[in-house]
Formats: C-alpha cells, structure tokens, sequence
C-alpha cells in the first residue's frame, strides 16, 4: 500500500522553543521526507499559544523537522544557508506512530529591508539577488532568486555573507563591494 501525504497514518509533535526555553507560539513546523522525494506541499503546521504542533496525515519514513518564525527574523533553517544541516529528525517505523521532537528555533536572523530601482529614472526592478556564505562562496550553503523592488530578506546574524544583486541590462552590484568573482548563479 502507498501513502500519500492526504492519508498517511502517522504524526508528529511536539514543541518549539525559543533558545531560552519560552515556547514559540505561531511558529511554521515544516517535516521534510529524508529518505524520498517530495513533489507536493511540504507537510507542515503552525504552532498553538504553548508552542505546541500536530503534523499529521504522514507516511512511514524519516523526516527533518524544523521551525521558522519570519516575521520575528527566525528563518527556516532547513535550508543550509542559515543552518549547518543540523535539525531535530523523526523516523516513522510503524502504523498510527506518533513521534513526538522538541524543535529549536535558529539563530535569530538579520533583517535586510530596501528599495531597488533604476538609478537613471527611478523605475522599480524585481532583481536576482544571490547571497553566499563568506567562508566558502562556492559551497551550496547559498540562496539565490527573484526579489520584489521592495524587499525584506532574513541575513544570517551569525556569518560574514556576500551578496551580488543584478538585473538584466544593468551592471551587477555586490556587498562587499570588492567581491566581484561570484558564479552566476541560475536566477529563480
């Protein structure tokens, strides 16, 4: 028999918490499957006023289970660029298991907040920005796509990045500005 993620018989929950130990209340929980592909919505739910969560309706399976709150700076830290790959895991081994994880919040991120326009008449852009950790810019520790000219981007606090923003038919702006060997990245 195959599951699906509408009628698997399986659960996860637990808590959020801050890295203080206050519980996280409507914090995002997303489980990502390890140890299979996943062409669909990625299961998730909010936390309740206790930092509690229920994600249910899983498959047998492994799973990361991580946390984001955006709107307070905490990023999801399921992608590498604002963690090194360590999150709270789940293994669903049997029918109608439960597991149950107490997920951390990440570092709290920096807020980068701006406007992109054309400096010769003003006209807003929706540019490729491609930000890289400053250790290692040619690592897959990078998030790369389309901004809207009015942005809010979650910068890791905790490492030196770099960051090149370009747009067709303009030249190429990077931070720090001595930066200018970044691979092209794919805008997305």
């Amino acid at each position: 028999m195959i599951f699906t993620v509408s009628d698997g018989p399986c659960e996860i929950e637990g808590t959020v918490l801050y890295e203080d130990g206050r519980p996280a209340n409507h914090a995002t929980v997303l489980a990502f499957p390890t140890d299979r592909g996943l062409a669909a919505k990625l299961p998730s739910a909010d936390t309740d006023e206790l930092g509690h969560f229920h994600i249910k309706h899983l498959w047998l399976g492994r799973f990361a289970v991580t946390a984001n709150k955006v709107d307070e700076g905490y990023p999801d830290t399921s992608k590498g660029f604002y963690s090194d790959g360590k999150v709270d895991r789940a293994t669903l081994t049997s029918f109608f298991q439960v597991s149950t994880v107490t997920v951390l919040l990440g570092a709290k991120a920096g807020i980068l907040v701006g406007t992109i326009s054309d400096a010769a008449n003003g006209a807003p852009l929706d540019p490729c920005v491609d930000f890289r950790r400053a250790s290692d810019p040619n690592n897959f520790f990078s998030g790369t796509g389309v901004v809207n000219a009015k942005y809010r981007v979650l910068v890791p606090s905790d490492r030196d990045v770099m960051m090149k923003i370009w747009y067709e038919g303009h030249l190429p702006w990077y931070y720090p500005e001595k930066v200018t060997n970044l691979r092209q990245s794919p805008c997305v």
